[in-house]
């Protein structure tokens, strides 16, 4: 009732930002505080993917629009048409692969914070990796299958290498 009394009172459109801080208000007046903690951290998560939204789109526009050519690869003119798109591209796989097809947190968070270097990331979401990305503690501790055969776990050190 509080915010329904509140929008009621007002002669100005609400916007979204100020319905939801009357929500907020609401919930924190009543003895539902877990409630009230519940939607204040949702509406936080909510607002950082909005913005990490808005900050890789950004990069895209960029690359899309030459503003910030680089020219990292000799191969590729970023000036032209398949040099932007395929700027553009590297910057949505890129995010993709960090942060929507469950790559690992720590080489997620290793990448990021520059302890390694995924040197082909933009490649990772069509399930091309590079060394730095094999979970080599995985495979050596469990094994793995290959079409072929299957791998046991090494024995020992100089087996695994």
């Amino acid at each position: 009732m509080y915010v329904l009394g509140y929008a009621e009172e007002q002669s100005s459109e609400l916007g979204i930002e100020d319905i939801q801080d009357l929500v907020e208000k609401g919930l924190m007046a009543t003895k539902r505080k877990d409630v009230a903690k519940s939607y204040i951290l949702y509406r936080n998560e909510r607002n950082k993917a909005r913005e990490g939204n808005i900050d890789w789109m950004k990069l895209i526009a960029e690359k899309l629009q030459a503003k910030n050519v680089q020219n990292q690869n000799a191969n590729v003119d970023e000036h032209s048409f398949g040099g932007r798109k395929g700027e553009a591209d590297s910057v949505l796989m890129r995010e993709i692969a960090l942060n929507h097809l469950g790559m690992s947190k720590k080489i997620r968070d290793n990448h990021l914070n520059n302890r390694v270097y995924i040197h082909d990331l933009d490649s990772y979401p069509v399930g091309m990796h590079n060394c730095l990305t094999v979970p080599f503690d995985d495979l050596l501790a469990n094994g793995f299958n290959t079409r072929q055969t299957d791998i046991r776990p090494a024995n020992s050190v100089n087996t695994a290498f």
